[in-house]
């Protein structure tokens, strides 16, 4: 996607205060001054770049009711709302700040959460986005400027990154998943930079961003825009849902996304992994929990509010921690692909798994290790009712056996399990007790 520059001129309306009836407790006059900002872009042979819906030729438009925030130094949260301009590469902001705050910022789109220390802007994007024909999700992507009183000019520079994904096969794509670290969530941006991009903050930062349509029917045809923080990602994994169930799945290494630019991704047929319907009888654990007595079905009924969890009480094996197994031979196929998803427990979050090790087998056969997930390394996630999705894993040999084992969980053995003795202190940092809502399976 091309830079995106605008222009924008201040000018200070100075309006004598109403009056107002005596009160008993009078509220204090608000000191800030009705301003109006013109918007257009500083070289018109750059062509019509602005900020808020792309256009066929990848340019961006403003759109109706676009806001920004304009940061002068003051506590106020000062809202600049569109009034003129939209679907066009101009327009006229109107809203109240302080005269004589020296430099003013600014950040689209409008954010009440959004703060100024320092020299940084503080603000977050989105994870969850939603589906516009042709363009990306409204009032989403973040642009900045900044300005002084003297010259009033403000001069945007977009901040995050496009990544366009294209649906190759001929199926209806129902949302997609991007897996990435820090590749939405918290930001912050250095107006004192010569360049201005989104650097992704040391908290707040969410290792995946979705698409879906906000009535939760299939998205349109593509392409399909996702906005993304920018960065270096040393693997990008891209998951399209299909409304048949599937998963189109293809991973990336060493992906540059730069500010105010973009990546195109797509996925085609030999990507996809058809869905393994699961049933009760494929599902079978040594661990299930003896007081609470959860089913293994609860992971397979499509309800958030039921869950299984393991033995709370007992450590089996520090080598394969807690496990469920899983057994795919009624479906007569061997596999050689798998990609797993689950839900965590919807109200504990301890019980979320922090390291996983997936095994492969058939039969009889001892069970090899197809790979090892991690919160550190691959964002397993620690808060209640949120969905993993992994990556398409290739195994070292063929499987029609899967074994989920957990040897490590959120907060461990001190605080989560009882030793023998009937303490809660077993001496055992990395208990792999752990609990479920949801589990998927995709292979081939």
């Amino acid at each position: 996607m091309k830079r995106i520059i605008y222009t924008l001129s201040a000018a200070a309306i100075l309006m004598t205060p109403a009056s107002c009836s005596v009160k008993e407790s009078p509220e204090l006059p608000d000191p800030r001054t009705p301003m109006t900002f013109y918007v257009g872009p500083t070289d018109s042979s750059a062509g019509t770049d602005t900020r808020t819906s792309l256009q066929p030729d990848l340019s961006v438009f403003w759109s109706a009711n676009d806001r920004i925030r304009v940061f002068d130094g003051s506590e106020y949260d000062n809202v600049f709302t569109l009034t003129e301009g939209a679907g066009s590469s101009s327009g006229i902001f109107e809203g109240l700040a302080m005269a004589g705050a020296g430099t003013y910022y600014a950040l689209y789109p409008y954010s009440q959460d959004a703060s100024f220390t320092g020299s940084e802007i503080r603000a977050s994007l989105p994870a969850e986005q939603h589906y516009a024909a042709g363009s990306f999700d409204t009032m989403l992507n973040p642009s900045v400027a900044k300005t002084d009183e003297e010259t009033g000019i403000f001069t945007f520079d977009n901040v995050a990154s496009l990544i366009q994904v294209t649906n190759n096969t001929e199926s209806a794509v129902s949302s997609i998943r991007i897996n990435a670290q820090s590749i939405a969530g918290a930001y912050t941006v250095d107006m004192n930079s010569n360049t201005f991009t989104a650097m992704a903050a040391q908290e707040g930062s969410l290792s995946s961003v979705s698409l879906s349509s906000e009535d939760g029917t299939s998205l349109g045809t593509g392409p399909y825009y996702l906005v993304v923080l920018p960065g270096t990602y040393s693997t990008l994994d891209v998951s399209v849902s299909f409304a048949d169930g599937s998963r189109g799945n293809k991973s990336y290494s060493d992906v540059i996304v730069e500010a105010a630019g973009g990546r195109a991704l797509s996925v085609s047929d030999e990507d996809v992994l058809p869905k393994i319907e699961l049933t009760t009888e494929m599902l079978s654990s040594p661990h299930s929990d003896p007081i609470e007595k959860t089913p293994l079905g609860n992971l397979i009924d499509n309800n958030t509010e039921t869950f299984w969890t393991s033995d709370w009480n007992w450590w089996y094996s520090s080598d394969i921690g807690h496990y469920i197994d899983v057994d795919l031979s009624s479906t007569g196929k061997k596999y050689r692909t798998i990609k797993i998803e689950y839900t965590t427990r919807n109200n504990l979050n301890p019980a979320s798994p922090y390291t996983i090790d997936l095994y492969g087998y058939s039969g009889e056969e001892t069970p090899f290790k197809i790979t090892t997930l991690t919160h550190e390394k691959d964002g397993l996630p620690e808060t209640p009712n949120t969905v993993f999705e992994s990556s398409a894993i290739s195994s070292p040999n063929d499987f029609d056996h899967i074994r989920f084992a957990v040897t490590r969980s959120r907060q461990g053995g001190k605080n989560y399990a009882l030793g023998a003795n009937g303490t809660e202190d077993n001496g055992l940092e990395d208990f792999g007790s752990f609990a479920l809502s949801e589990f998927n399976i995709w292979a081939k």
